[in-house]
């Protein structure tokens, strides 16, 4: 069960607004988007681009609701 964000703890909101994938995690990911832009992705590449992809959109949706409650809380400036 996910554990609704704005119930997290100030320090747990500010780690998940400062979310990003691994620096492993993000070199794959762009050389599985290359492979895939010139049409070099099998089905088995395929299928970890959107494993990754799928972990991607939901660390950017995590932070996305972090950084809202992070503002609602008083914790970040709110974006320009």
């Amino acid at each position: 069960m996910k554990v609704p964000i704005d119930t997290l703890s100030d320090d747990e909101i500010l780690t998940l607004c400062d979310l990003h994938l691994s620096d492993d995690e993000q070199r794959e990911l762009s050389a599985l988007l290359a492979r895939q832009r010139e049409g070099a992705l099998d089905d088995s590449a395929r299928r970890h681009l959107d494993e990754l992809m799928g972990v991607y959109r939901r660390g950017m949706l995590q932070k996305a609701e972090a950084l809202k409650v992070a503002v609602e809380r008083g914790l970040r400036p709110p974006l320009e």
